[in-house]
């Protein structure tokens, strides 16, 4: 009878249990993925930042040239996880607050140390 129980136990696992990590694992890894293109399809083509002759592809052929440049210096590991930090922020932040010209959202004085 035990195993029969332990049977029903290992079946319920199996069902309630292992889908729910399967989408926490998802959530978790779609979560790290904030990357240039995505930042950049979000700032100029979802909000329209940026001026008429700077496009999205510019703009993240710049962003990668950025953050290969942080990658390649090891003393430069917090401007790395800034930059990352960021990439995430734009993405998760909407339009408004991004272009918001009095304190746009994700601004980091770190990363952007001209005004």
């Amino acid at each position: 009878m035990n195993v029969n129980r332990s049977g029903r136990c290992a079946r319920w696992v199996a069902r309630a249990v292992v889908p729910v990590a399967c989408v926490v694992v998802a959530t978790l890894t779609a979560g790290c993925q904030a990357d240039c293109k995505t930042a950049c399809e979000k700032l100029i083509l979802d909000c329209g930042a940026g001026i008429p002759s700077y496009n999205a592809t510019q703009c993240e052929e710049d962003c990668n040239a950025v953050q290969t440049y942080y990658e390649t210096y090891p003393y430069l590991e917090d401007e790395l996880e800034a930059f990352h930090e960021e990439l995430a922020c734009i993405r998760d932040a909407d339009c408004e607050a991004l272009l918001d010209p009095d304190a746009p959202a994700c601004y980091n004085e770190q990363l952007f140390v001209f005004n």
